[in-house]
């Protein structure tokens, strides 16, 4: 897909974890760190509508 110019840049994903994660900041870390893809922006999303942005 690199070859064909679709390298996934500017792209956003969802981690969707049904009982939440306290470890899915330190995990897609190491998910980015392993596959060499740059830090990923992180926001966290509660069913109740509450935002926790990445680094809190």
């Amino acid at each position: 897909m690199i070859r064909s110019g679709i390298t996934g840049k500017n792209q956003n994903i969802a981690i969707v974890v049904a009982y939440g994660s306290p470890t899915v900041e330190h995990d897609l870390q190491v998910f980015s760190q392993q596959f060499g893809l740059p830090p990923a922006k992180l926001n966290i999303y509660y069913p109740q509508g509450a935002a926790k942005p990445s680094g809190s």
